[in-house]
């Protein structure tokens, strides 16, 4: 069994970006290219893909997650391993040092490390890059179980989203699970919906490419007012695994 060790860096501090990222990732990617194709600043978007060890023995399920996100992973059951997605955007002659400092990021955050070899992670440039050579190598390296669980309520700094990877995901594993958690202060006028619950645009495209999904909400996980970032991460933490134990049992 993997350690995981309570992550380091504060989640709250993120979270206050938020809504900055929610109005990054809605602007077409074409355009958000474009801004960062400038010959003089020669942006790059880059993400890293590292993952926990398999287990060595027992039933496994696969956690996908980005940096931005509510759910403690490591609070989540023994039998859930995490595949975590960090992505930023940097300038392309200081790619090398940025993925050094994004595995430092990963470690603190994950409690992952990055090893040198490239074993347990995966680099994807975008407009580099073939997305789904980059996810067939991850999921090879990575010796994936069956199923996977994918916290589409979490995201990155970039323009590579969700709805680009599950259907992706869904080649190499026989059930793909989305989770999302519909925040009343995040959610957009044009929200579509989902059992009652409101969802973002982009959440409820990966949604679609789900074999299954879940929308947790407020007035779903508690009778009472959430009155804070910790408790609601508290709360949607439980659900998940909640969740992770009944695909374990169904296996």
């Amino acid at each position: 069994m993997f350690s995981m060790r309570r992550p380091s860096m504060n989640r709250r501090r993120f979270l206050e970006g938020f809504a900055t990222v929610v109005l990054a990732q809605s602007a077409p990617s074409a355009a958000f290219r474009a801004s960062a194709g400038v010959a003089d600043e020669r942006l790059l978007e880059v993400s890293i893909f590292t993952w926990h060890d398999a287990m060595p023995a027992g039933v496994s399920i696969d956690f996908w997650t980005a940096q931005l996100g509510m759910v403690e992973t490591n609070h989540l059951p023994a039998r859930a391993r995490v595949i975590a997605k960090w992505s930023d955007v940097c300038l392309r002659r200081a790619l090398h040092s940025h993925l050094l400092k994004a595995s430092c990021a990963v470690e603190d955050y994950y409690g992952i490390n990055v090893r040198n070899d490239g074993s347990n992670s995966e680099a994807y440039l975008q407009g580099e890059s073939q997305l789904a050579a980059t996810l067939a190598s991850v999921c090879s390296k990575a010796s994936i179980g069956s199923v996977a669980v994918v916290d589409v309520a979490s995201c990155g700094l970039s323009s590579l989203d969700w709805s680009d990877i599950i259907p992706l995901l869904k080649r190499s594993y026989k059930v793909v699970v989305c989770v999302d958690y519909a925040i009343p202060e995040l959610t957009s006028l044009e929200a579509g919906v989902q059992d009652g619950c409101s969802t973002d645009r982009i959440s409820l495209d990966g949604l679609k490419a789900c074999d299954g999904w879940e929308i947790a909400s407020d007035e779903l996980l508690s009778t009472e007012p959430i009155v804070s970032y910790e408790q609601r991460a508290a709360l949607y933490t439980a659900y998940v695994s909640v969740l992770i134990d009944e695909l374990s049992a169904e296996l």
